[in-house]
């Protein structure tokens, strides 16, 4: 897969095709990887996956009260 990141790792696109500005990672992902992603969980850093520090979960507003 091919991913691609802001200078602080923050992952901003996923790809199976080789897209400008992607890197190629071929490692394996955590388990929650595509769950938690898109909640800024994992940073890609020197072409490593890693998870950021102090991430916690956000909170989710009820909506019907």
């Amino acid at each position: 897969m091919y991913i691609r990141s802001d200078e602080n790792g923050n992952i901003n696109l996923i790809s199976i095709y080789d897209i400008e500005g992607c890197q190629l990672y071929n490692g394996a992902l955590p388990t929650d990887f595509y769950e938690t992603v898109g909640l800024g969980k994992y940073l890609f850093i020197d072409g490593q996956i890693v998870a950021a520090i102090e991430w916690e979960f956000p909170a989710i507003p009820e909506i019907i009260p």
